[in-house]
């Protein structure tokens, strides 16, 4: 379960001239030991056996520079289709030069042709080693104890086009939901990776990588700053805050629909208003169409009325922004499995290939957190069998926790993205979030655990951030909340459901 120090200093430098060999033999055991050897302060107590059995489940991959070993990696395909890294070993003469890389990602192309989700593995937190396993790939997932020291686990998914598949299937896809003054945006980017740099490491979850707002309920301070993160720059892939530096943004402008479902605004005006929005705003990577969202206490009749309404409004959409087609995202709302069928087939009849869901019950202090019954996971699924028969990809609005996603795991549900904004919300409410459930912290007739319990579960939930080390910090500061849940619920989503 050790890992060696891997020293890259030029991730950027041409490939070196290194192969790998994946069908090793009992030579190649003895080889890897000697390499142990080399590393004997950090694999003090190997025994030779390990190989040998390694060798015997073809589990050990050797780098050779000409006929020169200089690196091995031994792991283990687990049947919860995780693959395990057991040790990666660089002869000191070529570290800094590929070989960690190139044995890793060996390692990720056979995990995906096995079918495999993802890589871990696990090192100590204050190895050099650590930076190297975020620049290739892996994410931090959580801390553990072992006997003398903590150590940090982390985690690289793997999919299925590393194992050569014309079909690549990516973990679901995060979208941080943020309509909110541009003030609060910016000091939440920087909050999060100042904290994490103050800290020594680098984030393991980038989640300001995809981003959904509401233009129509937003400042023009607001709207400036999310075009502004969303343009086109030098390096297309990087945008600047200030002076950090960030994945440039994926942005969903969403409708508003659900101001129009808490009586904001009328169905009429927010589709008027909408229309001219949109037509201004061209810089986006989707525009989510009008929709009538129903009450939980509307009759059958009003909900068809609602979703006839949505669809019109849509038809409307794409004809006045034809051009706009392939970045509109069409919501279907209804209370059944039919509803659910026939949403997908209109869309997909318009030429709309990206449908949203978002037809849970609400829950929460003011009714505004979206709460996932065995019911809106039935039409999520009845949803997702009509989306892949239409070739059509799926968006799941207002996520609020991250454990939820475990029930469309278990239903085998195909989603693309999914957005929360319950991080945010839940924090202002006094809330933390802990192990997939979220813990009150501030208000004493209603707290969930005591702070010495709420200490305690953090050891072992093995979950550390910057944001956390203070339990009456979090109590006391909304911002140290707002950090800790962002940072958590990045956290249990990546490490146990492949999210991206």
């Amino acid at each position: 379960m050790n890992v060696s120090e891997d020293e890259v200093r030029d991730l950027n430098a041409p490939p070196p001239p290194f192969r790998v060999i994946v069908g090793a033999n009992a030579t190649d055991a003895a080889t890897a030991m000697r390499l142990v050897r080399q590393a004997k302060t950090v694999f003090p107590f190997l025994p030779g056996a390990v190989y040998d059995k390694a060798i015997q489940n073809s589990e050990l991959f050797l780098c050779l520079h000409g006929d020169d070993p200089v690196g091995a990696l031994h792991f283990h395909h687990r049947r919860d289709r995780t693959t395990t890294v057991h040790e990666l070993i660089v002869a000191p003469s070529c570290r800094g030069r590929g070989v960690g890389r190139l044995l890793l990602d060996a390692l990720a192309r056979a995990a995906g042709e096995r079918g495999q989700t993802r890589l871990r593995l696990k090192c100590p937190e204050n190895e050099p080693a650590n930076g190297f396993y975020s620049r290739v790939g892996f994410r931090r997932t959580g801390m553990e104890q072992s006997r003398t020291r903590h150590v940090a686990v982390w985690e690289r998914p793997v999919s299925v086009a590393e194992g050569g598949d014309d079909d690549p299937k990516p973990g679901w896809q995060f979208y941080a939901s943020l309509t909110a003054p541009a003030s609060d945006i910016r000091r939440l980017v920087r909050k999060y990776y100042e904290g994490y740099a103050a800290w020594g490491q680098e984030p393991p979850f980038h989640p300001f990588r995809r981003l959904i707002f509401t233009p129509l309920f937003s400042s023009p301070a607001t709207i400036e700053l999310f075009r502004e993160l969303a343009k086109a720059s030098p390096d297309p892939l990087v945008t600047r805050l200030g002076d950090i530096r960030l994945p440039r943004p994926t942005v969903i402008c969403d409708s508003g629909g659900y101001q129009v479902q808490m009586g904001k605004m009328t169905f009429d005006e927010l589709t008027s208003r909408l229309r001219g929005l949109y037509a201004e705003q061209d810089w986006a990577d989707y525009y989510v169409l009008p929709d009538h969202v129903p009450h939980s206490t509307d009759s059958d009749a009003q909900v068809a009325v609602k979703v006839d309404e949505t669809f019109a409004a849509g038809e409307l959409f794409l004809a006045r922004l034809p051009e706009r087609r392939q970045k509109f995202l069409g919501v279907v709302h209804g209370r059944t499995e039919k509803q659910m069928r026939e949403g997908a087939k209109r869309w997909a009849d318009l030429g709309v290939g990206y449908i949203g869901f978002g037809s849970f019950g609400t829950g929460g202090p003011d009714g505004s957190v979206n709460l996932v019954s065995h019911k809106s996971v039935a039409l999520l699924s009845e949803l997702s069998g009509a989306a892949k028969a239409n070739r059509q990809k799926i968006h799941v609005f207002g996520i609020g926790n991250a454990g939820y996603l475990k029930k469309f795991a278990v239903k085998g549900v195909a989603i693309k993205s999914f957005d929360s904004a319950g991080w945010w919300k839940m924090a202002g409410f006094g809330y933390v979030l802990q192990q997939d459930r979220f813990d009150n912290l501030c208000s004493k007739g209603r707290m969930t655990k005591t702070l010495a319990e709420i200490e305690e579960s953090f050891l072992v939930s093995g979950h550390r951030c910057p944001f956390c080390n203070d339990v009456m910090s979090l109590r006391l500061k909304r911002w140290d909340r707002i950090m800790h849940n962002l940072s958590c619920y990045g956290e249990i989503a990546m490490r146990n459901y492949n999210v991206m």
